[in-house]
């Protein structure tokens, strides 16, 4: 994500060994290849809210931002 690989994150199932547990159906994959669609070139990923529920159900949040400038953002 980070790279912005959109081959290998459409190609999730078939890239990643445990694809099929982590989304069993696309539902909750697909809006983060929407969101990739929208970002702008230069856009910066940001983690917003990182954790875990339950022992395996990541929470994690992420935001597409532009780059800061002049070091203020």
């Amino acid at each position: 994500l980070v790279a912005k690989d959109v081959l290998a994150l459409a190609r999730y199932a078939e890239e990643g060994p445990s694809a099929a547990r982590a989304h069993p159906t696309d539902e909750h994959y697909l809006p983060l290849m929407a969101t990739l669609g929208a970002s702008m070139p230069g856009d910066v990923l940001r983690t917003i809210h990182s954790g875990i529920e339950y022992g395996s159900l990541s929470m994690n949040c992420y935001a597409l931002e532009e780059p800061a400038v002049g070091g203020l953002h």
